[in-house]
């Protein structure tokens, strides 16, 4: 938008408007009524000041590119810290790659994979998908209609009656013998296999079928 403000005939209205507002704003500084001010304040913190001063479209278009650059970082960082700080996915900020996308994000993945494995990630309790809600049991007690056991999302990776399952859907190599095996491998470098393995296997055990088994196997 400052570009196109700035690459505007100086007799536009838009040109003109943006004058009248950047004179207003030298003399009564709110920001947070001043479109002007805050990005003046935004550039200073970002370490170009003087973009803003010269406040030339071509000089401003030679440091377009470091500005969002030097911006995507700050606020990657920011991101990332209030994941570490998090209270209600405290586990976060050690599965995400920082502040880029996740790489499962844009794998050739249907969208009602995607929401699970993300719903999955941040450790929801119960997952929506195609039209039905499936509670993991992580907040309440239910019992293992296999071996008697508390069930919950990790107690699959523990009850020996889906010790079949666990081998088909994981290859031996990613070596998950527990919930904090999933938790260590769901990152970005997981591939579309390993994805939709991941997907099948949040879902309630006793909708996982063979033939999803064959599929995707």
């Amino acid at each position: 938008m400052y570009q196109r403000i700035l690459s505007s005939p100086p007799d536009s209205l838009l040109y003109q408007s943006y004058k009248s507002l950047r004179e207003v704003s030298s003399v009564y500084q709110i920001k947070k009524y001043s479109w002007c001010i805050q990005l003046s304040d935004l550039l200073t913190e970002l370490g170009f000041s003087n973009v803003w001063i010269k406040d030339c479209p071509k000089f401003l278009s030679v440091h377009r590119n470091p500005i969002l650059k030097k911006l995507r970082q700050d606020l990657g960082v920011e991101d990332t810290n209030r994941a570490r700080a998090s209270n209600s996915v405290p586990h976060y900020h050690l599965l995400s790659n920082g502040y880029e996308t996740e790489d499962y994000l844009t794998l050739d993945l249907p969208a009602y994979m995607v929401t699970c494995i993300c719903q999955t990630r941040l450790n929801y309790s119960i997952i929506y998908n195609k039209g039905m809600w499936y509670d993991l049991s992580m907040f309440k007690r239910k019992i293992c209609r296999f071996c008697g056991d508390d069930e919950s999302f990790s107690h699959i990776f523990l009850c020996p009656h889906f010790s079949d399952l666990r081998h088909n859907l994981f290859p031996l190599y990613m070596l998950i013998s527990n919930y904090d095996d999933v938790l260590k491998l769901i990152h970005p470098q997981i591939s579309l296999p390993h994805c939709k393995s991941w997907y099948f296997l949040s879902q309630p055990p006793y909708n996982v079928t063979l033939t999803n088994l064959r599929q995707f196997k």
